[in-house]
């Protein structure tokens, strides 16, 4: 794709722009979504967890910065280290408030807290939600800064 030229570079970089950024933007979305519910169910700050979260974020990214300096790959296997770290985390660890909400929803006499197929289906009927979809897609960053330097040292 890189050696392409022409018509299907461009439309190469326009579908792979859309495509990522839906799918970086609906992972973002689907994460603060289950980490609200999550704080109301067991009982946690939400703002607090955010405002963790978004230093973690800064000081990470303090560090990649100077890592990448030395080598792009000491980041690679850092972030793999650290994903492997989570999904073993993801795996087998379980708190035991959520042991006990898995105990309560297994329950057949509970009350249903999941929406219907029809529920879910009503939401797509929902103009405002279509606009919110456009204007996020459209003023999302579609390129890294890394793209934005080849892009600049491919026209000189």
């Amino acid at each position: 794709m890189i050696n392409a030229g022409g018509v299907t570079r461009w439309a190469g970089a326009l579908i792979g722009s859309i495509v990522l950024s839906a799918g970086f933007m609906a992972a973002c979305s689907l994460s603060e979504a289950v980490t609200e519910r999550y704080s109301r169910k067991f009982n946690f700050e939400y703002g607090q967890s955010r405002a963790w979260g978004s230093f973690s974020y800064a000081i990470v990214a303090l560090c990649a910065g100077f890592l990448f300096n030395i080598s792009p790959m000491i980041n690679f296997w850092i972030g793999t280290a650290c994903g492997v770290g989570m999904l073993l985390t993801y795996l087998f660890w379980v708190p035991a408030e959520q042991k006990e909400e898995l105990k309560k929803e297994a329950d057949p006499n509970a009350e249903k807290t999941n929406p219907s197929f029809k529920e879910m289906v009503g939401v797509l009927k929902m103009p405002t939600l279509w606009v919110l979809i456009v204007f996020m897609l459209l003023t999302n960053t579609f390129y890294t800064d890394k793209q934005l330097r080849q892009m600049e040292a491919a026209k000189a």
